[in-house]
């Protein structure tokens, strides 16, 4: 899950929006242990940052680009069977394109 806010500027005659964007990012990590010793969980909170751009195709339609980066790493210690286990989360690197429509 995450939100956030998106900030940029107008070139090209004001048909493309140059943008970053700036959030929080929330998710669940989870890690399979060997030896069937089952799974472990916890849920990981950070930010989301990206830039992108989107541009005008005409009154109801535009085309967008972006590149996202999620860091909800966490690392976290568990003890099964006897054993700490730890488990280190890792960023998330997303690229997203698609068409908008205004009615």
């Amino acid at each position: 899950m995450s939100i956030a806010l998106r900030a940029g500027g107008l070139v090209n005659d004001g048909n493309t929006l140059l943008y970053g964007r700036l959030g929080a990012s929330r998710a669940k990590l989870t890690a399979t242990l060997p030896g069937n010793l089952g799974t472990v969980s916890s849920t990981g909170t950070g930010i989301n940052a990206g830039l992108g751009v989107e541009h005008r195709l005409n009154r109801n339609v535009s085309v967008f680009a972006e590149y996202n980066y999620h860091d909800v790493g966490k690392t976290f210690t568990t003890n099964v069977a006897g054993a700490d286990w730890t488990v280190t989360g890792k960023g998330l690197h997303t690229v997203s394109a698609g068409v908008n429509f205004r009615f």
